[in-house]
């Protein structure tokens, strides 16, 4: 059933009672409007603005608390309702922060206590996080974007941008998309009114409520998606859809993984119970292995050594494995590595091209991550170059022996077959040097990972498979030097 409203702006949203509609009674612009929002045929707020916030943004906290934004008077203020009551940001020298393009609200937590925020647009710059108490971060604005706002603000204040200036051709539309949520896609044939298509895989639905700048929320309370819109001629519609049916699974296209060219040792994470089919594996967190054999160690959660001396004990231990800096990464490795004359293992964990620090030895090695850093805007083919750049610096460190560590998990971002797509990317790289002799899936014992998804496991017997020189022999640590008496060697795995 779709709901007409004899007014203008309109929005829904995820409220805890179901989908909540919202709209403006009236549209001229700098005039006091009555806003309303509905959720079902209750009406949960009926408030008053002092000016039609133009491109009505809402959103809704657990409690029910609801915070509204818009455009006022032309974009020369933002429009707040918030705790209650209606406000316009302010600089510090009394001037309303303008609002040139379409706001973004969506609840924030954390910090509930503020919970709420928005964007305004001056130029090509983007003030994000408008509290009561004003502005805190600037961020450029991606060529094209009007409506989808904001995706994420990261800790350290980098802006994801909703990316909504996209087309897409459905079943011969071409279809300028506004919004997307959990992969279902709204949107307009080309900006023209005229219905609102919906992409929803199979079946594909167009809406019989005509409108512009379609808004898509999904409930988790009722789960369903709802659909708002607006037209010229001062109707606000809104439309529950219904039911999707489930859609099967796409088969998994399984990219070629090449023999490897030359000897390779497979390490997994987290094979303590030895099921993986691989020679040897990676252990962090002072975890016991239930059948001891070849492994790297890491440091325990605190910075503590057990499972590092528990496999120098047992003669099982490759070297140590340091992520990064700091109490469990290269700083500390070093010392523990140069203490038992092993070999030390390093890491960059995040998107950053970090160059391998200095006092490697030729037995130490430099793992490069091949992982895609999707909330950072990045693409495979982006992460890609970005791997191959970092693994050059690799090559090029005192390292005779560098590795990679293929995304074995889909990190909560990715589709099995995109992260199948991953995988084979980081495989590619091994065969364009001699001397990338570790493999190092993150990671074997995991819900999203290797023993979670039969996709990766198949990757990972492919993996295996590809592995078809044997076992490198990796450089012995510590080898005594001409005219030195040798040092009393731990007992490592050379």
């Amino acid at each position: 059933m779709i709901v007409r409203k004899n007014a203008f702006w309109s929005d829904t949203f995820s409220h805890p009672s179901g989908l909540a509609f919202a709209y403006c009674l009236g549209s001229d612009i700098g005039h006091a409007t009555t806003v309303i929002v509905e959720v079902g045929d209750t009406e949960v707020l009926h408030t008053v603005a002092p000016s039609t916030p133009r491109y009505l943004r809402g959103a809704a906290a657990p409690d029910g608390s609801i915070c509204l934004v818009g455009q006022a008077q032309d974009g020369s203020g933002l429009l707040i309702y918030r705790n209650g009551e209606w406000f316009v940001p302010k600089f510090a020298d009394g001037r309303p922060c303008p609002c040139y393009a379409v706001p973004a609200v969506r609840w924030d937590p954390p910090p509930d206590s503020l919970g709420f925020m928005a964007y305004t647009q001056i130029s090509a710059l983007a003030y994000v996080r408008v509290y009561d108490t004003g502005l805190i971060v600037q961020s450029p604005i991606p060529i094209g974007l009007t409506s989808a706002g904001i995706a994420q603000v990261l800790d350290d204040g980098t802006v994801m941008w909703a990316q909504d200036a996209r087309q897409r051709t459905i079943r011969g539309t071409t279809l300028l998309v506004t919004m997307e949520v959990q992969g279902i896609v709204t949107g307009q044939y080309g900006g023209v009114v005229g219905g609102i298509p919906v992409d929803v895989g199979e079946p594909f639905l167009a809406l019989d409520a005509p409108g512009m700048d379609p808004r898509l929320a999904y409930s988790p309370v009722t789960d369903r998606y709802g659909v708002a819109s607006w037209t010229q001629q001062n109707t606000a519609c809104f439309q529950e859809l219904p039911p999707f049916p489930p859609l099967p699974d796409p088969p998994i296209d399984y990219p070629t993984v090449a023999p490897f060219t030359h000897r390779v040792r497979i390490s997994p994470f987290k094979d303590l119970d030895g099921t993986s089919g691989a020679d040897s594996e990676i252990v962090i967190d002072g975890a016991s292995q239930a059948i001891p054999r070849p492994c790297w160690v890491g440091f325990d959660r605190d910075g503590g050594t057990t499972a590092i001396d528990r496999a120098c004990q047992t003669g099982t231990l490759l070297g140590i494995a340091a992520e990064g800096f700091g109490t469990r990464g290269y700083d500390h490795g070093r010392a523990y590595a140069d203490k038992l004359q092993t070999r030390l293992a390093w890491w960059s964990d995040g998107p950053q091209m970090v160059s391998p620090p200095s006092g490697l030895n030729p037995w130490d090695q430099v793992w490069q991550e091949c992982y895609v850093f999707k909330e950072f805007g990045e693409t495979l083919a982006q992460a890609v170059q970005r791997w191959k750049w970092v693994l050059q610096m690799s090559l090029n460190s005192p390292c005779q022996v560098v590795g990679i560590i293929p995304q074995y998990f889909t990190r909560g971002l990715f589709t099995e077959q995109e992260t199948v797509n991953i995988i084979a990317a980081g495989l590619e790289l091994v065969n364009g040097s001699s001397r990338i002799q570790e493999i190092a899936p993150f990671e074997y014992s995991r819900a999203n990972g290797i023993t979670g998804v039969p996709a990766l496991r198949e990757m990972f017997n492919r993996c295996l498979a590809a592995s078809v020189q044997g076992i490198p022999a990796f450089p012995a640590p510590f080898p005594p030097q001409p005219g030195i008496p040798g040092l009393p060697f731990a007992r490592v795995i050379r």
